[in-house]
């Protein structure tokens, strides 16, 4: 059982990932342009095989799209953080069932699917055998919020486990860049 989510709408996604810098090791809320450069897995555990940095500067066309993505995204006045996180996952990578800390981020996640079409599953924090696969596709927008942010965990599926409807997602290098608010309480709508 699954739900298609989003669709690309046209617009290149080439101006959004430049390839990290070489010196700067991450340490989440570092500096400015802080990027992960040891590939492998997550401080946490919860990401593996997979790179990341956090970007506050864009070229004007990948801005324009980053505003459209808040303006869907977040209600007027929510603040929001100005660092956008960018994560590389290795075609090999994968992301196990977590719920993003509420220390770092508030009631709003939104992202943009690129370069390789992925399965993200959401299953109930307290029944994950209740569990919904959603059809991210290259250049697709997904948006948790409410009850699908706090009471649901959600995972990238390995390559070998992607199916949707029966039907086989292969999954190459996945690029998300994701917009998060601050760590408020928000309205659940």
């Amino acid at each position: 059982m699954g739900k298609r989510v989003g669709g690309g709408e046209g617009k290149s996604a080439s101006g959004f990932y430049a390839p990290p810098p070489r010196r700067r090791q991450s340490v989440r809320g570092g500096t400015e342009e802080s990027v992960n450069l040891k590939p492998g897995v997550s401080m946490f555990g919860a990401i593996h095989k997979y790179r990341e940095t956090e970007k506050s500067h864009w070229s004007k066309e990948s801005h324009e799209i980053l505003q459209r993505v808040r303006d869907m995204a977040f209600p007027p006045g929510v603040p929001q953080l100005t660092q956008v996180h960018v994560l590389d996952l290795d075609k090999a990578g994968y992301i196990k069932p977590h719920i993003d800390s509420v220390k770092f981020c508030g009631c709003t996640i939104a992202g943009l699917s690129l370069l390789s079409s992925s399965v993200m599953r959401l299953a109930g924090e307290h029944n994950p055998q209740d569990w919904l696969n959603l059809l991210l596709e290259r250049r697709s927008l997904y948006i948790l919020r409410g009850p699908a942010r706090y009471e649901f965990t959600h995972e990238i599926l390995k390559d070998e486990e992607s199916f949707f409807d029966g039907r086989k997602i292969h999954r190459e290098r996945r690029i998300s860049v994701i917009c998060r608010n601050l760590p408020v309480s928000c309205d659940s709508s």
